[in-house]
């Protein structure tokens, strides 16, 4: 792929921060790299991750735009602190899925996307329940 002008950015999602600085080590500057996976964005961005491309529902927004700019401005201890705070979203996501989290949560709002495409199913109630809550604890509910 460096060996292609077009591509001036990898996003990696794989869910192995170190990718990124194994591919940077190959390639140095020549990409851009973004996080695929909230549960690695804290480390991603360590082995120079720029950015993060990953879902996000208007509730929990705020929250991952602050951890962007935090990490994006090498500010790793506050970030940290804040990734803290988020890991048990993240550990969810990675458990039961970001697209079925997040479809979960939009019937909490006025946005209406439909069920989750299969072969994906929808959360069950005891796991829906459980995503409230971290959302509710994270003050974003």
């Amino acid at each position: 792929m460096s060996d292609i002008d077009g591509i001036d950015s990898v996003k990696d999602a794989t869910g192995i921060a170190e990718r990124v600085r194994d591919i940077k080590s190959l390639t140095g500057d020549r990409f851009a790299f973004f996080s695929g996976l909230h549960f690695v964005m804290l480390d991603s961005y360590k082995f120079g991750a720029v950015g993060s491309e990953v879902a996000a529902h208007p509730l929990i927004a705020k929250k991952i735009a602050e951890l962007h700019r935090l990490l994006r401005a090498n500010e790793f201890e506050a970030g940290a602190k804040l990734f803290g705070q988020l890991e048990p979203l993240f550990t969810f996501f990675r458990n039961y899925g970001v697209p079925q989290s997040i479809k979960t949560m939009l019937t909490w709002s006025d946005i209406d996307l439909g069920k989750p495409r299969r072969p994906l199913s929808e959360l069950s109630t005891t796991q829906a329940s459980e995503l409230k809550t971290i959302v509710t604890v994270l003050g974003c509910l």
